[in-house]
């Protein structure tokens, strides 16, 4: 064989064996990027999870308080109803009196 043709065919196999290692370390260095990229999806997707149950748990305690604030506000007002009823019934008593 010609020494032309065989640093030829030496130069092509070296240069699909460097291309096919090339893409190879490509290959790899892309499914890596996926892989972080996907963490970082599903560590976010974790934190917006953890955080709505924060919320839910902070929206029960603020309801329960609402409702606690309503029961009480019922008991003034029918306190004040009957502080009014008895105030009325002084008056009338005052001006039966005079």
């Amino acid at each position: 064989m010609e020494p032309n043709i065989l640093i030829t065919c030496v130069a092509a196999v070296a240069g699909i064996v460097f291309g096919y290692l090339t893409m190879q370390t490509r290959i790899k260095g892309e499914s890596k990027q996926r892989g972080l990229e996907t963490g970082q999806f599903k560590a976010d997707i974790d934190y917006i999870k953890r955080s709505s149950d924060t919320t839910l748990l902070e929206l029960r305690c603020l309801n329960q308080t609402v409702n606690n604030h309503a029961d009480r506000l019922a008991r003034v007002e029918e306190s004040t109803k009957q502080a009014h009823f008895r105030i009325n019934e002084l008056r009338e008593e005052m001006v039966k009196d005079v």
